[in-house]
């Protein structure tokens, strides 16, 4: 590749996320050594995607992501100090997904969660649905819309996830 179009960098950090959740850095309060697993990790999806010598522009693409990775793992390394734990990642329903009345007509649902954590000391599950787009957006704003108090969802995403999580 010449560059890598929007996908193709989302692709990348997927690819490199779903490695890193299955790692045991996963599971450490050590931003450096998770900073150095998500960086190699990187590495090896690099150098398996595009060889050793990737053309400039992939190579400028590469660093931009190796930074927010390591923004990510400054975060992530916090959130397993309150106690989160990554249970599933990639993760699809048993059956390839879960069925959803639409209109009276049964329909199956499918999807993949990037990533499901528990967290022992409250019980709590969350669902994680990474994002690469140069626009940091809460959730609301992106999925529901009207005035305070009386939003409703126009982006189902995310309620769609949580019953595709119930499975």
């Amino acid at each position: 590749a010449r560059e890598l179009d929007g996908s193709g960098f989302g692709w990348l950090a997927h690819a490199v996320l779903e490695q890193f959740g299955r790692d045991p850095a996963a599971g450490s309060t050590d931003a450096p050594r998770i900073r150095h697993t998500l960086s190699r990790l990187l590495k090896q999806e690099v150098a398996r995607r595009f060889g050793t010598e990737p053309l400039p522009a992939v190579r400028l693409q590469v660093g931009q992501l190796r930074a927010r990775l390591g923004a990510f793992a400054e975060w992530q390394a916090g959130w397993v100090g309150k106690g989160w734990v990554i249970k599933r990642v990639e993760a699809v329903p048993p059956g390839g997904g879960v069925e959803f009345v639409v209109d009276g007509e049964p329909i199956l649902l499918t999807g993949r969660l990037d990533r499901v954590d528990y967290n022992d000391r409250t019980g709590q599950w969350c669902i994680l649905d990474y994002k690469t787009g140069d626009q940091c957006k809460v959730p609301d704003d992106i999925h529901r819309q009207g005035p305070r108090g009386q939003k409703r969802w126009v982006d189902l995403q995310l309620p769609l996830y949580r019953l595709l999580a119930t499975a």
